[in-house]
Formats: C-alpha cells, sequence, structure tokens
C-alpha cells in the first residue's frame, strides 16, 4: 500500500527527444544516452521524481537541422539541445540546483 502511495505522488518529468535523422546525427542519442545515466547512476537525487525518456519522430521543429537537436521536458521546448544543458534543465524540474542536502 505504502509503494503504491508513493509512485501515485511521484513528479514525473517527461523528456521527448527527436530521433529523427537531422537530430540523431547533432547528438540526439547521446543526450537520450546521459538522462538515462541520471537515474542508472543515482544523479538525479530526488527520490519522488520519475524520469519518462520519450524518443519522437521528426516533428519538423528543427528547421532542417539549423535548430537540431530538439529536446521537450515537460512540453518546454530546447532548440540546439546539448547534454549539459538537458540535464541542467531536468535537475531544476527536479528541484534539485545540483547542491546535496
Amino acid at each position: 500500500m505504502n509503494s503504491l502511495f508513493s509512485v501515485r505522488n511521484m513528479k514525473v518529468i517527461k523528456i521527448e527527444v527527436c530521433a529523427g535523422t537531422h537530430c540523431t546525427m547533432l547528438g540526439s542519442s547521446d543526450i537520450m544516452d546521459a538522462i538515462a545515466g541520471l537515474n542508472d547512476e543515482g544523479q538525479l537525487l530526488c527520490p519522488d521524481c520519475q524520469l519518462e525518456i520519450v524518443p519522437i519522430p521528426c516533428t519538423g521543429d528543427c528547421d532542417h537541422g539549423r535548430l537540431s537537436p530538439i529536446v521537450r521536458i515537460n512540453g518546454e521546448q530546447l532548440n540546439q539541445a546539448d547534454s549539459a544543458t538537458v540535464m541542467a534543465r531536468i535537475m531544476t524540474m527536479a528541484g534539485n540546483d545540483g547542491r546535496k542536502g
């Protein structure tokens, strides 16, 4: 019963990463790997957070690669995203700006 309660109260951070050709060539797969590492290594430091990583097909938002890679975090679109920027935004949304305790 307690674990069911915990799951219901988890903060879900939905990360959509474009898996289209331009975005993939410009690093979207590296971004997905870095995000997956947050949970694997326990770096998120938010026990009440759940990351939902969703590769999405090309939406055409990248302007033929000019804005690639595209990442959306809870609906907020990041253009020309890189792993560091995406990870920092996730940590902010999780309520952890990198400080412990």
